[in-house]
């Protein structure tokens, strides 16, 4: 796994200088990728499912937490964020994502791979709940325009269930799905 590290602050730098990140990630498998800005976090071309972001930061401003809402919605990816101060609100924001493992302080060498891997497991387990979710609404969306379509033939007078059987049946003669006549016949 390539671990893309960003540390802000030149005090987080010294005392990581002094932990052997590089040694502990490389007998877990890792490759260590330090980087120097957030500009140049935006410009990687980050892997789901190869790719792990590492933010350490002495506090988190509204930059920091837009760069996050930006890499989430357009390439998402496993996260730690470490941070030294940070507001409830702040905490709030990121942990509403629920993509993203959050870690008070610095992170020590000795738990660095324990808390990647509890981050690739949250990363995991969220997308699967978000694509649940996607999955459920666009459901309920099918339903919604169907429920609509028979509306629209029961106000001719037909009850629920005969309506129901026109719109199968407006499916079986056009050879089309029956979202596809209820859209048809919402519009």
């Amino acid at each position: 796994m390539r671990i893309i590290s960003f540390t802000e602050s030149q005090q987080i730098k010294s005392r990581y200088r002094g932990e052997c990140y590089v040694s502990e990630l490389s007998h877990a498998g890792h490759q260590l990728v330090p980087v120097t800005s957030l500009l140049e976090c935006e410009r990687i071309h980050f892997e789901a499912q190869s790719d792990l972001l590492l933010l350490n930061l002495k506090k988190i401003t509204e930059s920091h937490l837009a760069f996050i809402a930006r890499l989430m919605e357009f390439s998402p990816v496993s996260l730690i964020v470490c941070s030294e101060k940070i507001s409830e609100n702040q905490l709030t924001c990121l942990l509403e994502c629920g993509r993203i493992t959050y870690t008070p302080q610095t992170l020590c060498v000795s738990r660095i791979n324990a808390v990647i891997e509890l981050a690739l497991l949250r990363f995991k387990a969220a997308n699967h709940t978000l694509s649940k979710i996607e999955h459920l609404e666009q459901k309920l969306a099918t339903e919604q325009i169907i429920y609509q379509a028979k509306s629209k033939l029961q106000s001719v007078g037909l009850n629920e269930q005969q309506a129901h059987q026109q719109l199968q049946q407006y499916a079986m003669q056009q050879g089309t799905s029956l979202i596809a006549v209820a859209k048809a016949l919402c519009k």
